[in-house]
């Protein structure tokens, strides 16, 4: 397992303004495609491609929803840390 797209795509170059506006343009684009399907459309399987296991798209949304939660309460966390300073 390697993070090649994560450090190709240069974050730490960026705002945290533009990281996080880009962010919300990214999941409410998602939302909105999630939001057109149908229930049982949830329940369909596909390999994710990193961990090359097969996954529900429900399980998918918990676990972006898992993975964003976890960088978005690191960057609370340290919003409150410098906000101290």
């Amino acid at each position: 397992m390697s993070n090649a797209r994560t450090n190709n795509a240069d974050h730490n170059s960026n705002s945290i303004e533009k990281l996080l506006e880009r962010f919300r343009l990214l999941r409410g684009s998602l939302i909105f495609r999630l939001e057109a399907l149908r229930p049982e459309d949830f329940a369909l399987t596909a390999l994710h491609p990193r961990l090359q296991k097969p996954m529900r798209m429900i399980d998918m949304c918990l676990f972006m929803a898992e993975h964003d939660d976890f960088h978005l309460t690191t960057i609370r966390e340290m919003a409150g840390i410098l906000r101290k300073k």
